[in-house]
């Protein structure tokens, strides 16, 4: 759960069940009142867009689908002041599937809703995290908030030669969203340089590393896929099924061959990423909820130079885990469970965003502006409103010794902000005497 101060109630259950009983008036610790919301953080589960899913008309599917509905239906009974959807780059559909387009009717239902809107392509490795994954994120603020900016990529994209991708069409034909390329002060960091502290475990057979607990397999390690994985090169780097079998003109021998199924996708596709080696100077592909080395598109997660797939130590690296933080689960739950989330850098990125549109709504963005005091700013901030002590209501009331404050511009707008922005006051305040 979230660093917070006080104690965290949360609702096990579906947005469904949490929207019912909100509806029906029973509010508790896990469903919280109407109008107490501040934010509201969502992903919808992947499976009913990703390319990785067969079939996506399936009952089940749809029901993933579905549960973008269920999000602007939530939004629409809170009304928070900000949120966030995260999903990946397929639920912008192109325009041959405009109506099944379910973003787009999602950003149509928000901006009816009086939100302001912006949404966000965001890699991974351009934050830091050595990993190719690529997520929409859609961002809204509440009718006078300040919108969150596009996060400032800091690392540099992992290929020389980069192709600019594009999102979805307007009716202009322009792209809905691409990738950016900016200049950045850090070069990207690789599958090698995030991992190299991790002690070799060769083949991962004993299932065990004290310094590393978690640098363990995450699925079982038979007998044949042993064999499989001992024929595959370390050299070069990025070896795999294909390239080594070669068609029966590479370097694998009919004998090897046999380990691995005789037809298929996965060993037919000349681009089957079976049994495919990382490379260790760029960046492991996008972490998964199960690791399958046999998957032609995604089975790019076998070491560079070790028999075996990666850890799910080599996993949290990718996704930005810090390793004191404990995952609870068997090995493939704790995978799960690292392959759901968001990639911690981008997370921390768009946190900051967030941060300053927030403390930008406060002060209307003038803490940015060199030419005015820092003590004009503690005034248009009402400390006398943010000190009051609340009333019945969570959200608080204008005080009326705000109105007393001596400020050269027009009065602020009251916020009404449920947040600890009175425990930010303060060190302000100390801050600035310490200064004079």
């Amino acid at each position: 759960m979230a660093n917070t101060l006080g104690e965290v109630h949360p609702f096990a259950g579906s947005i469904d069940d949490l929207r019912r009983l909100a509806l029906e008036g029973k509010f508790s610790d896990k469903v919280p009142k109407i109008g107490t919301v501040d934010f509201v953080s969502a992903g919808s589960p992947c499976p009913g867009f990703s390319r990785l899913t067969v079939d996506k008309a399936t009952p089940e599917q749809r029901k993933n689908q579905s549960l973008v509905a269920a999000f602007a239906s939530f939004i629409d009974t809170y009304r928070p002041r900000y949120g966030l959807l995260e999903n990946v780059l397929e639920i912008v559909q192109p325009r041959r599937e405009k109506n099944e387009d379910g973003f787009c009717q999602l950003i149509c239902a928000l901006v009816g809703l009086g939100y302001q809107t912006h949404f966000f392509l965001l890699d991974a490795w351009s934050y830091g995290s050595p990993q190719s994954r690529s997520r929409v994120f859609l961002c809204f603020a509440a009718p006078g908030h300040k919108l969150p900016e596009l996060p400032l990529q800091s690392h540099s994209h992992y290929k020389p030669d980069v192709r600019l991708k594009t999102l979805g069409k307007l009716p202009n034909d322009g792209p809905m969203g691409e990738h950016l390329v900016m200049p950045t002060p850090f070069r990207f960091i690789g599958s090698e340089e995030a991992t190299a502290d991790l002690p070799n475990i060769i083949d991962g057979k004993v299932d065990i590393c004290i310094p590393f607990p978690d640098h363990r397999l995450a699925h079982g390690y038979t007998k044949y896929l042993r064999n499989q994985l001992s024929v595959i090169p370390t050299h070069p780097y990025g070896m795999n099924f294909t390239t080594t079998w070669n068609k029966g003109h590479g370097i694998m021998t009919k004998a090897e061959r046999d380990f691995f199924p005789a037809a298929g996708l996965r060993v037919t596709q000349a681009s089957s990423r079976a049994w495919s080696r990382c490379f260790p100077q760029q960046v492991m592909q996008t972490v998964t909820t199960v690791p399958s080395p046999a998957d032609a598109r995604m089975g790019r997660i076998l070491h560079w130079n070790q028999s075996r797939t990666l850890t799910v130590m080599e996993a949290r690296r990718a996704q930005g885990f810090l390793d004191h933080e404990v995952i609870l689960g068997q090995p493939k739950d704790q995978w799960r469970v690292v392959g759901n989330s968001v990639a911690r850098e981008v997370s921390l990125a768009l946190g900051s965003s967030f941060r300053e549109a927030w403390i930008g709504s406060l002060v209307d963005g003038d803490e940015a502006d060199p030419t005015l005091g820092q003590q004009s700013i503690l005034n248009d901030m009402n400390i006398a409103q943010l000190n009051t002590p609340p009333g019945p209501s969570s959200r608080s009331t204008p005080s009326a010794g705000a109105d007393a404050l001596d400020s050269s511009r027009p009065p602020k707008r009251s916020l009404e902000s449920t947040l600890e922005v009175q425990l930010f006051v303060p060190k302000m305040a100390k801050t600035i005497a310490d200064s004079e």
